[in-house]
């Protein structure tokens, strides 16, 4: 049994959610930081709201009753923390395994609230998370796509690669 969970709201979101509140439209397909704001460069890898936490407290008890074998999260930040913070009661990496995987992450490309910030930084701040899969330290999946978002046809190939060739090639 895969259980999935996205991420609770981050501060890239909540910015959305006041531009929208103030009748400004995004466009999420432009680079123009006056058009789109999460493509600011204050927007890497951002972390959970106050808000955020308190939904994944929310969910922490529903958390409590799986029996995971292995915990499996992106390495952005916000993902990182929501899994901290709803799967608590599992976070004995002795007896359930944490590893990070590019594959399980946000659409790549221009949004810089999806760029994540270097391995090295991250694996400082959860040095319980294994995250020997994350091949390199700066993000070049997401440098790959320069200014333009992952389409979904290349989402879904990576997305399928990462469920046929890491999730089901676990023990």
């Amino acid at each position: 049994i895969i259980h999935f969970q996205r991420h609770r709201q981050g501060y890239h979101n909540l910015i959305c959610d006041m531009w929208r509140e103030a009748g400004r439209p995004i466009d999420f397909d432009s680079p123009d930081p006056e058009l789109n704001p999460v493509t600011r460069t204050e927007m890497v890898d951002p972390p959970l709201t106050e808000l955020g936490r308190r939904q994944c407290s929310s969910v922490r008890e529903e958390c409590s009753k799986l029996s995971p074998e292995i915990v499996i999260v992106s390495p952005l930040l916000r993902c990182i923390q929501t899994a901290k913070l709803s799967f608590r009661d599992h976070a004995d990496t002795t007896v359930t395994p944490w590893v990070s995987h590019e594959g399980c992450r946000e659409e790549l490309g221009l949004l810089t609230g999806n760029k994540r910030r270097p391995i090295s930084a991250i694996r400082d701040d959860y040095p319980e998370i294994d995250f020997a899969a994350i091949e390199h330290d700066e993000d070049e999946l997401w440098d790959a796509y320069g200014d333009r978002r992952e389409t979904l046809l290349e989402k879904s190939d990576r997305i399928y690669d990462f469920l046929t060739s890491f999730v089901m090639q676990r023990p």
